[in-house]
């Protein structure tokens, strides 16, 4: 059984997780964001499309961009 210190502590250790997740996932997505924009200035896509794979992974990118074709493998 748990002692109510060992309780508050690990309370108070979650809030801080919880916390520092949201702070880090807000960040992120301010980077992705930044990111996306330069890309699309350089690249100035005629098409795109963008997968979102969490705001903590990040994001992929796919552009169709004129003058140059897509390499198969």
């Amino acid at each position: 059984m748990l002692s109510i210190g060992s309780f508050i502590y690990l309370f108070i250790l979650s809030i801080i997780l919880v916390i520092t997740f949201h702070y880090g996932n807000k960040k992120n997505i301010k980077l992705i964001k930044t990111v996306a924009k330069m890309l699309e200035e350089v690249f100035s896509p005629i098409d795109k499309e963008y997968i979102w794979l969490g705001g903590v992974v990040g994001f992929s990118a796919v552009y169709k961009v004129k003058g140059l074709k897509k390499k198969m493998h």
